[in-house]
This record gives structure tokens, sequence and C-alpha cells, in this order.
């Protein structure tokens, strides 16, 4: 790494736009830190080249959201050149949107908003936080988030799929889904998602549980189990959740994980969903939403809560085995389909759930969320990725 980025050093000036914002874009989501190269960047985009076509600067807007990962510290070279280049990257997107020439869309808006957002504290940048590019940015993202947030409110489309005794019809799926993908963006970005699902009862994680989840995530990424794992490439996405879910009977029913990390794996068994319905959204090539991690786990929370809802079916002993083995593994025998389940009594299990992941979530996940909140009300949802908004 270190001898590519002394090469970017050396020849950067050569380099292809391209070619630029692929090496800045490597070295952050590898988080590995070189000060001379992050100097380099910030003085090509401040330069005549600036950001170069849209499709570059696109690719280095993740790499500006992803910077603060690297350090608190960490600048562009300085901090009127890292200023200078999200400004650049505002004013290009907000110009071509104008403009109408079909080279943005609604679903460039929240990754411009992510790449901006870390850097609005900077002594330069109060003419960012009040330049016309900015207010329309947030407008548009503000937008979205409400039409989304009433969809999921009062759509006829959401309430069908709430069906906790059996599985929706597949017509009914298909209506919710297509709905959610007429929106044809990925996700709101990092504070609007926040706004919409703190608005349905989303909590945040504290700083200290924060802490001790990276640590847990360090410690199992690196472990002999989790080197070679089926995924989706080094694009996959990772989610260290914790759950405790129980049911208040005369003999409590306990469930529990107290630290589990998943990645977006295609698993080579049959997970039990939880009932929850995911949504293939119009960037996919492929229709992989349901083994997103973040879906995963509160997959496998429903399906642990659901499982000690089987007494009388099952003995205490065995709901309890069964709602542990759904927490470990998520894994469920096509001839093992749990007995029918009323919205009443998902809705008696208490509980926590926290959910720590590597991006802020899809449109896809933002649905499940909200699902899992609906049916089990009484399960707290605390929520973390990385990049979320500071003081929520």
């Amino acid at each position: 790494m270190n001898a590519v980025a002394t090469e970017t050093c050396l020849r950067g000036e050569d380099f292809h736009g391209q070619h630029l914002a692929m090496v800045a874009w490597a070295f952050i989501t590898l988080r590995h830190r070189h000060d001379p190269l992050l100097r380099v960047i910030g003085q090509i985009t401040n330069g005549y080249r600036g950001l170069g076509t849209w499709s570059n600067a696109k690719l280095l807007a993740f790499s500006f959201a992803g910077l603060p990962r690297l350090g608190p510290d960490v600048r562009l070279g300085s901090e009127a050149w890292t200023v200078g280049a999200v400004r650049k990257l505002l004013d290009q997107f907000y110009d071509r949107f104008q403009a109408g020439t079909g080279e943005v869309d609604a679903d460039d808006a929240w990754v411009v908003h992510d790449a901006v957002l870390p850097w609005l504290g900077l002594p330069g940048s109060r003419e960012l936080r009040a330049s016309g590019a900015w207010e329309a940015l947030n407008q548009l993202l503000a937008t979205q988030r409400l039409r989304l947030q009433g969809m999921l409110e009062a759509s006829e489309e959401f309430a069908a799929i709430l069906v906790s005794e059996q599985r929706p019809e597949t017509s009914i799926i298909r209506r919710y889904q297509e709905c959610l993908q007429t929106f044809r963006i990925r996700g709101l970005g990092s504070d609007h998602t926040w706004r919409l699902l703190a608005g349905f009862g989303a909590l945040p994680v504290a700083a200290e549980e924060v802490a001790a989840a990276r640590a847990g995530t360090l410690e199992q990424s690196t472990s002999k189990g989790q080197t070679r794992v089926d995924g989706r490439g080094e694009r996959q996405n990772w989610c260290f959740f914790r759950a405790s879910v129980h049911v208040p009977a005369a003999q409590p029913l306990v469930a529990s994980e107290p630290g589990r990390l998943l990645n977006s794996s295609v698993v080579k068994y049959r997970e039990d969903c939880g009932g929850f319905i995911h949504v293939k959204l119009h960037h996919d090539r492929v229709d992989h939403r349901a083994w997103d991690a973040e879906f995963r786990a509160m997959a496998r929370t429903a399906a642990a809560a659901r499982a000690l809802l089987q007494v009388p079916t099952l003995s205490p002993e065995e709901a309890s085995v069964q709602a542990q083995e759904m927490l470990r593994t998520g894994a469920r025998p096509e001839a093992e389909l749990p007995r029918v389940v009323t919205r009443d009594a998902e809705a008696s299990v208490q509980g926590q759930l926290q959910l720590f992941m590597t991006e802020v979530p899809c449109l896809s996940c933002i649905g499940a969320m909200v699902q899992f909140r609906r049916r089990f009300p009484n399960i707290a949802l605390r929520i973390h990725w990385e990049g979320f908004p500071e003081n929520p």
C-alpha cells in the first residue's frame, strides 16, 4: 500500500481522474492512512483539474465520507483544501441536478450529503453551510424522507405485509416491494436515515457500547472462523449484533446473544427471515437484500422471539433451545416451520436488539427496521453505523 501511495505522489499529475479517484477510494476503504497521498489528492482536486467527470466525483464522494474513519485529525492536506474539495463536489452535483442533464439523479443526493456532512464543523465551512446548494440538497433528502415516512406509516401496501400468522401472499409482497422501488434510491444517507428511524422509535447506542462493539468486531473479524466466508466480495457489509429477548410468563423464557459478527453472506442453508420482507433495489443486479448483515440480525432476533412463543406446543426447554439456535445460526429446517404466532403475542415479547453496522442501512433494511419496530414494539432497537450523525 505504501509503495502505491509513494508512486501516486510522484506521478499524481499524470494520473487520469478515474485512477486518482480509485486510489483514494481504495486507501480509505481499507483504512490505510497515508498523509502525503491525501495531500496530493487535496492539491489536485483543488487545482484546475478539479474532481473530473461526475462518475469520478461520485467515487471521490465516498472517499470524502469515509475520510474521518482514518482519524479525527485527517485532512486532504489542509482544512482549506478539504473544504474546497467537498464544496466542488456539492456545486458539481447541484449544477448538474438543476440543469437536468441526466448525469445525476435523486439517488446521488445521499452520497453527496454524506460526503459533505462530516466537514461542516470545520472553521472554513461557514459559507458551505449557508450555501443555496446545501440547502437545496437538504430539502431534496427531506422530501424523500417524508415521502418514505408517509408510505411506511399509512400505506395499505406496508400494512398488508405486517402479518405474523403466516407469510403474506406473493402478490401482497410484490406490491410492497414495488412501492419502495418507485423511489429509485438506495437510501437516504446517514442524517436523514437516522431522523426517519428515530421517528419510528429506534434509539442510538451509548458511546461505551459502541466502543465495546468495535472491539468485538475486530476480535471476531480476525478470528479463524471469519477470515474465509462466503459473501459478496470485499464490498460486503458487516453487522455486529447483540440481542436479548424474553417472554414474561409464569416461567419466563429467555434467549440471548452477547455479541456476534455477521456479514452479507450468500448462505448455503435456509434462514428463517422472521417474516420480514426485503426489497430488491433499482440498482441491484441480483435479489440479495435478504442476505444483508443487519437484515439477518433482525431476522434471527425475530425468529428467536417467535420460537419462545411456541409454548405449549413445545416444552419451555425445547422452545428456549430453539430460540437460542435461531440467534446462533438462523437456520430453519424446511420441515420445522413455527406454528401460528399472533401480532399480540409478538408484541408481548420484551428485550433489546443492538445493531452496529459498517454502512448506513439501505432502503430495504430501513423498511425491515420499521417492520421490526411495528411487530416487536417492546424489543428496543438500538442502532449505530460508521458515519452515524454526531449528537443525534
